[in-house]
């Protein structure tokens, strides 16, 4: 497969560089501007062309590929004016699953506010006793004479849930025998009565993950997205774009690897350093794997298919990636690693707070465990190892 730019994607990509060039750090929110900041700087891309890139244009998109919305990524993040991550549950994850499962209706009263930034989204998917294991659940759905649904459960690890407006949840509407066919996926507002969020602080010093409670909430029928019992459907959709549509962090992690490779390049003991340059070229080579594999993804796979597993392998290559430049990062700035900020990073994060990052998306979307056993029985037809 040829990554390189068609004549069309390098005429596109020079319009997004002059754009962002001229406007992006005007008009950029800086990291921890707030999730105002990050919704103002959505909003004007969109305005620009430049979010939904891939989306139907009936929608407020650009109906491009996924090669043209890896352009604008890298391209933002060589500016060092990236998306917020807080965007990206709806940009990167809801927003495709709502094209797949969604109603006309729905799909045409709630992506044009994701593109607008009018509506942050979380997910409700793991449960305490239900993280890997996502079909064991336990957070219910009951169904009442109106046709409405009450909901009563616990969710963690809830990105941005304390700044969403929308949560796409997971609740069992059967049996818990029935498994995954027991399981419903809702749109839920979350200013919904009866809905407790509760942030956790991971080792990084951030505080996105959280934990949402819910009691008693209660959420009309047109509240499902695609039909009773098709919850896991939707999971899969969404947990397939989540894994796989890594354009923001890949993009950030080019922007990180050059501003290694200035440092590397500035210091004559390093450059000369044969261990130093062999494992700067496997990250670069890494980082060329997973975009082909991202970009050749993007362009032929059909994430309703029952081999959407293929979204893991992309992960897996993804954080095996991010995992070594952070560590050959600490290796070399040695104890500046340490400190609160750092020049060569997009983020402005230290080296070790991309390390505890790298941890993070390890186990974000389906550990690195599960994700190697998924492959193996999902895509190899190796027996179970369970």
């Amino acid at each position: 497969m040829n990554i390189n730019d068609t004549a069309e994607e390098a005429q596109y990509r020079a319009r997004a560089r002059t754009w962002i060039g001229t406007h992006g750090k005007r008009l950029w929110g800086p990291p921890g501007g707030g999730i105002e900041a990050d919704r103002s700087w959505v909003r004007v891309l969109h305005e620009a062309g430049l979010a939904g890139v891939t989306w139907p244009a009936e929608y407020g998109g650009q109906g491009l590929t996924a090669s043209h919305e890896a352009i604008v990524a890298e391209e933002l993040a060589a500016a060092g004016t990236p998306i917020s991550t807080s965007m990206g549950v709806g940009l990167n994850m809801v927003g495709p699953a709502l094209l797949v499962h969604g109603s006309a209706e729905q799909r045409l009263r709630l992506l044009p506010m994701i593109l607008s930034a009018e509506t942050v989204w979380c997910e409700g998917f793991s449960e305490p006793d239900a993280g890997s294991d996502l079909a064991a659940l336990r957070t219910s759905a009951h169904a009442r004479g109106d046709g409405s649904y009450q909901i009563s459960g616990q969710k963690v690890w809830c990105s941005y849930a304390h700044v969403a407006d929308f949560c796409l949840l997971l609740a069992r509407t059967g049996t818990r025998e029935e498994g995954r066919r027991g399981i419903t996926s809702f749109i839920v507002p979350m200013k919904t009565p009866g809905i407790a969020v509760r942030p956790l602080r991971q080792i990084s010093g951030d505080s996105e993950f959280n934990e949402v409670f819910f009691d008693d909430v209660v959420v009309p029928a047109s509240a499902i997205l695609d039909a009773p019992g098709r919850g896991w459907a939707v999971a899969t959709t969404t947990l397939f774009y989540e894994r796989s549509r890594y354009q923001d962090q890949l993009a950030a992690f080019a922007a990180n690897l050059r501003g290694l490779l200035r440092s590397i390049a500035g210091n004559p003991v390093l450059r000369g350093d044969s261990r130093i340059t062999d494992r700067l070229g496997r990250v670069w080579t890494d980082l060329q794997v997973t975009r082909a594999a991202m970009i050749r993804l993007g362009q032929d796979f059909d994430p309703a298919s029952p081999a959407s597993a293929a979204g893991l392998a992309v992960k897996l290559l993804w954080t095996s990636a991010l995992a070594n430049l952070a560590s050959l990062a600490i290796d070399v700035i040695g104890p500046r690693a340490m400190t609160e900020s750092a020049d060569e990073t997009v983020d402005g994060r230290s080296w070790q707070q991309q390390l505890f990052l790298a941890q993070m998306w390890s186990v974000a979307g389906g550990s690195t465990e599960i994700a190697r056993s998924v492959i193996a029985e999902q895509l190899l037809h190796l027996p179970r190892s369970r």
